[in-house]
């Protein structure tokens, strides 16, 4: 297989590390630069990397029409190449477009060819995919039954080959199948297994769909007040990462659940917006069709410039080659004097351990944002918090374990918040989050959603769960009138310690005695 091209290296690893973190708008932005660059140079390393990514990229944000244009391409690049391994890769690609599109038939199709080929060529890990993908394919068509066993079959091989990444994704799948044929026991138990196994900020997609089955398990059970809370933490992270599938499920179940409870009114809600997001998926599938089409023409047209583009890259290869070898130096260079400034930059704002903003900078934060929020009249709420008992889990389990719960909670706090918030780390245990355009009752419900999410998500260690609590206090720029950002954090700091007072585990606001007022 041919190399990446020097020039294109760094473009390509940035890809690959945006893809890799789940930032996929990013990586996109990314791989169609990479992809016309490479299509120039004749770089067929990068010219595959980059339809790869940019089809999986394209697909988990929901473009199904931009995945579909990039996968063909690849396809035909990956055919060229004989590559089996990479050429069951696109197959896998389509299984999930069609299904997702209703294209069911072609769907079917494509699990045979891939089935068909894993087995020829005896690739344990594509048999492993493909068992799930047929899982997949009946739980969206909803014959859930045929489903069943596909995915166990897909769980002892993944099990047997320590697959387990892969694991946690069929497991995910069969959860649903089994809530699905009301095997209610075996789907809380591969749910279990799920949230062991998810780490904080990755794998949101898994995570979006276990809380979601997990919700409904709790509505079956009649405990409709934690199938809310937990379809909505569903909710918020497809929100948050634009998976419209999952969302559309999780607002028909919240609508469902709502019904039963009596509440029309935030069931109708729900219902409406269930019908928004449908809207958007049903309109995808309409253009699949279409774009499968065009993108067959497109690829032809783009052969004939591409052979164009080739002639006249090399009659200006040699011209350029002095002046290029003298750029690529100078931009190497630059690269480095950039990541070194980066790096200064970054160690001057953020805590080493979390990657959340250090007491210096969220202070400067603080006060610049309790200013503005002064001068236009707006809210500004805050929290701060510890971690009950920290010195004796230090003790208990040791300064390394100790560090990773720091990390655990840092990570689940993130998640929850939305972009406008801004997190850090005082030192030690001891925590601040600043919420703009948020009253204390904001305040006081997410503070409340942390401690829920800690007790849902405890970090585990060497497959124990380590149980953690925290302790918060919460305050507002106009309750109790503070005049600074410092008196600001002074109440919220005396609601900590009345939250301690209390036992512990929960958030409180500070209310001054008589005397003080």
């Amino acid at each position: 297989m041919s190399q990446v091209f020097p020039d294109n290296q760094y473009m390509y690893d940035e890809m690959v590390g945006l893809y890799e973190e789940e930032k996929f708008r990013s990586a996109i932005k990314i791989g169609k630069e990479l992809l016309e660059r490479a299509r120039v140079m004749n770089d067929k390393a990068s010219e595959r990397k980059s339809l790869e990514v940019l089809s999986y990229a394209s697909y988990f944000i929901v473009d199904y029409i931009s995945a579909m244009n990039y996968i063909i391409e690849f396809s035909k690049v990956i055919e060229e190449d004989g590559n089996i391994s990479e050429l069951i890769k696109t197959y896998n690609v389509f299984i999930s477009l069609y299904t997702r599109q209703g294209d069911y038939e072609e769907a079917l199709n494509y699990l045979k060819k891939v089935e068909i080929l894993a087995k020829n060529h005896h690739l344990k890990l594509e048999e492993v995919k493909n068992e799930n993908n047929y899982g997949f394919f009946y739980n969206t068509t909803k014959s859930f039954e045929m489903a069943v066993p596909h995915l166990e079959r897909a769980v002892e091989l993944a099990a047997t080959y320590r697959f387990y990444d892969l694991l946690t994704i069929i497991q995910g799948n069969l959860a649903l199948s089994y809530l699905r044929t009301n095997q209610i026991e075996k789907s809380k138990m591969n749910l279990d297994q799920v949230f062991l196994a998810l780490k904080p900020g990755s794998s949101r997609f898994s995570r979006a769909e276990a809380y979601m089955y997990r919700g409904e398990i709790y509505a079956i059970e009649g405990d409709y007040l934690e199938a809310i809370n937990q379809v909505k933490a569903s909710k918020v992270i497809s929100l948050k990462h634009g998976y419209i599938a999952e969302l559309a499920e999780a607002t028909r179940i919240l609508s469902e659940i709502y019904v039963k409870t009596g509440d029309f009114e935030k069931a109708y809600y729900e219902l409406k917006d269930y019908i928004e997001y449908s809207d958007i998926l049903s309109e995808d599938a309409k253009q699949g069709a279409v774009a499968k089409l065009k993108a067959q023409y497109d690829m032809n047209k783009k052969n004939t410039e591409t052979d164009l583009l080739k002639e006249q890259y090399a009659i200006l290869e040699e011209q350029n080659r002095k002046i290029q070898e003298q750029a690529n130096e100078l931009e190497r260079l630059n690269e480095v004097l950039a990541r070194q400034n980066d790096d200064l930059h970054q160690s001057a704002i953020e805590d080493y351990l979390t990657g959340v903003y250090n007491r210096k900078y969220f202070t400067l934060k603080l006060r610049e944002e309790f200013s503005i929020a002064k001068e236009h009249n707006r809210n500004l709420a805050a929290i701060i918090m510890d971690i009950d008992h920290f010195k004796k889990i230090n003790d208990t389990y040791g300064h390394l374990v100790g560090d990773e719960i720091i990390k655990h909670i840092s990570g689940i706090c993130e998640e929850s918040l939305d972009s406008d918030s801004i997190i850090g780390r005082f030192g030690g245990d001891e925590f601040m989050v600043l919420m703009i355009d948020a009253d204390i009752d904001d305040a006081e419900e997410k503070a409340n959603e942390f401690i829920s999410s800690l007790a849902y998500e405890p970090l585990v260690i060497d497959k124990k769960p380590i149980p953690v609590t925290l302790s918060i206090g919460v305050a507002d720029n106009r309750y109790l009138s503070p005049r600074t950002s410092e008196e600001m954090i002074h109440i919220a700091d005396q609601g900590l310690y009345l939250a301690k007072d209390l036992g512990r585990n929960r958030c409180c606001r500070y209310v001054p005695d008589e005397e003080e007022k």
